[in-house]
């Protein structure tokens, strides 16, 4: 997998006709209009954004107020301008076969995963907290591409970008006996729950091939270079954006 990254993001390498990142903790520039509790950090969000998208020259940037659902939506010419208008229409995923539009997921601990196809018609992604893995948002968004497209998960390619992961990501017996013991790791009598193990298990199970399924392996929580924000951390307001679109 080739990462780059510069002082906004680190990007990556999806194919030829993608353009896919995380953007990295940086004072100042934050993206998420949901946790802005006065006007001034709403429009400093709006600046980030319009920023952002001249910066990876793509016009069209379409996020969504995230609720942990399984709530996958898509985008197209019909509906662009409804999305842009309202930046926070309720959802935790995005799929698109448009170029030039830049779809966007917040997180600060949760996965963002890319999906796409092997031809890359197509840019997908969610976001995936303990809740959205529970409830399958993953499966829902290839099984929204499937219905629309025809494209079977055989074709599809995962990539899981920057979160929590099972070194950091402690949670307590009573998270821990809902999930499968394969998902969960002990050290010193504390348990660490494995979120990208289980999406990518789930993904292959439903026909995804296992070298399609990739990850950077960066940790939110304690990752230094690049860092990243991390609600873990203390970081209850910032938000990275993790984005994703087919070039014009």
């Amino acid at each position: 997998m080739n990462v780059r990254s510069n002082k906004t993001w680190v990007a990556f390498d999806l194919g030829d006709h993608l353009f896919a990142g995380t953007t990295v903790r940086t004072e100042g520039a934050e993206y998420a209009l949901h946790t802005a509790e006065n006007d001034q950090e709403y429009r400093a969000a709006v600046r980030a954004r319009l920023a952002l998208s001249e910066k990876t020259g793509f016009p069209s940037l379409v996020t969504l107020r995230q609720t942990h659902s399984c709530l996958v939506l898509r985008v197209d010419g019909d509906n662009l301008s409804n999305y842009l208008a309202d930046p926070l229409i309720e959802g935790d995923g995005l799929y698109t076969s448009l170029p030039g539009v830049l779809l966007g997921i917040l997180t600060a601990d949760c996965l963002p995963v890319f999906i796409t196809d092997s031809e890359g018609s197509f840019a997908g992604i969610v976001h995936a907290g303990r809740a959205g893995v529970e409830k399958g948002i993953h499966l829902e968004l290839a099984r929204k591409v499937r219905e629309d497209f025809g494209i079977a998960p055989f074709d599809l390619r995962v990539f899981v970008g920057p979160h929590i992961r099972a070194c950091c990501y402690e949670v307590g017996p009573e998270t821990a006996e809902g999930w499968s013991a394969k998902y969960v790791e002990e050290h010193e009598g504390r348990l660490y729950l494995k979120l990208e193990r289980r999406v990518m298990d789930e993904l292959a199970d439903s026909g995804v091939p296992t070298e399609a399924l990739r990850s950077c392996g960066y940790c939110t929580r304690c990752s230094e270079k690049p860092s990243f924000w991390s609600y873990r951390a203390g970081h209850r307001k910032e938000r990275m954006l993790s984005f994703i679109g087919r070039a014009g």
